[in-house]
């Protein structure tokens, strides 16, 4: 017998909202996590004293028009979301902080710009592309690194499709807000729903079919039955553990090249840094990718800083370098957390990859979520799982439909 009618293999946005909107229609659902609590890349650490600031993603806007959706079903609904307020983007360049705009070539950037009306993102690098529209010596100068900012790598051989899509925007909330508390209280929310049970601090170790086709979903301590699966893992997580009962799929869903983020989160007095207010720190060249603060949404004593980490720096040496950067030395910081996470490093032809994967799993038992669909954004995230929970909830009343003698559903 299922222990469930679904189970959700990643505890992250794109896992908690397949996994409500299924809870929601009526299907039970247990979510498997290897972190000690859910969240995935939204991941805010709260202090002792209250105060929070985000460790993964920071933001969310008014364009989320799935996202806002759902957090007005959660009990507080459109009452939790706290506004961004407005803080500029510094350069960090030679160890110096700089204005942004200070170090754009305004002329070239006006006489690129015109272009962008003209412009297609189709088969286009984000290089190719956006290299165009803010002219070649301001990409490599500024935008390439506040590009590699956003998915903490960088992003110039990324399909320009990927990122900054146009969307709709609502005019009833804030342009660029939070939740109180945190965004992983946006996962914890959709999470507590009486359909769901979650499982943290488990690794899923393997995925095979029982006699009746069921899937067994094993860790280390004990395994896990039901008639549907969705895996919101990265892709070379789902790879493995599909490589079992789907090799196709699995094989597909491997071409996707993957990196690790390694974030440290400092909380430190107000007073004790001399650090100019600011929403992000972007280093043209440091030991890390990107410095996003809590400065937008500021507190009367402490201030929040998370350190996205350049790969293969040693801890040693980012550890000096963020009390260097800060100008307070480790043992006089309030809060220190870290936080890992394997984000997608998409190239041209993910489409064509994303497309195989469709086809594949299409009418089939498996559903397949996640950040690295049609865009890394937080939106993305949902619009996907929101397609997989309809896809699945649609057969689950198929297969629990009554059959009459000739096999067909009743009616039909």
């Amino acid at each position: 017998m299922a222990d469930a009618d679904l189970i959700v293999v990643g505890g992250g946005i794109s896992g908690a909202s397949l996994a409500y909107l299924c809870a929601k229609a009526g299907l039970s659902v247990t979510v498997l996590d290897s972190n000690k609590k859910m969240g995935g890349c939204l991941w805010t650490h709260k202090s002792k004293a209250g105060y929070w600031h985000e460790l993964g993603a920071h933001t969310c806007y008014a364009s989320y028009g799935e996202t806002l959706k759902l957090i007005e079903e959660l009990p507080d609904g459109l009452k939790s979301l706290v506004a961004r307020q407005k803080a500029p983007m510094k350069l960090v360049e030679g160890g110096q902080i700089k204005s942004l705009f200070s170090q754009i070539n305004i002329p070239s950037l006006l006489f690129n710009a015109v272009k962008l009306p003209f412009l297609n993102k189709d088969r286009k690098t984000v290089r190719q592309f956006w290299g165009q529209v803010v002219g070649a010596n301001n990409w490599e100068r500024v935008f390439s690194p506040v590009f590699a900012a956003v998915p903490s790598q960088p992003a110039d051989d990324f399909p320009a499709s990927m990122l900054f899509k146009s969307r709709k925007k609502r005019k009833d909330v804030p342009r660029s807000f939070t939740i109180e508390n945190g965004l992983q209280a946006l996962v914890l929310g959709l999470l507590d729903h009486p359909n769901i049970n979650c499982i943290t601090s488990t690794t899923v170790k393997s995925v095979t079919k029982d006699a009746a086709g069921n899937y067994v979903v094993a860790t280390g301590e004990s395994s896990f039955v039901s008639r549907l699966l969705a895996l919101a893992a990265a892709p070379d997580s789902a790879a493995n553990l599909l490589a079992d009962v789907n090799p196709k799929l699995s094989k597909a869903i491997g071409c996707i090249e993957t990196c690790k983020v390694e974030t440290i989160g400092v909380v430190v007095n107000s007073e004790s840094t001399q650090l100019p207010n600011a929403a992000f720190f972007i280093p043209t060249n440091d030991s890390f990718r990107s410095c996003v603060t809590r400065d937008v949404y500021p507190h009367e004593k402490y201030r929040g800083f998370a350190f996205h980490l350049s790969p293969k720096v040693s801890d040693s040496d980012a550890i000096a370098r963020i009390e260097e950067f800060l100008g307070v030395p480790r043992d006089k910081w309030l809060d220190v957390n870290r936080h890992q996470v394997v984000l997608p490093s998409p190239k041209l032809g993910h489409a064509e990859i994303v497309k195989i994967v469709d086809q594949l799993i299409a009418g089939s038992t498996i559903a397949i979520t996640g950040n690295w669909f049609a865009g890394l954004a937080i939106e993305d995230c949902v619009q996907r799982s929101q397609s997989q929970a309809d896809n699945l909830v649609n057969l689950f009343n198929e297969m629990s439909a009554p059959q009459n003698q000739s096999g067909s559903t009743d009616g039909k």
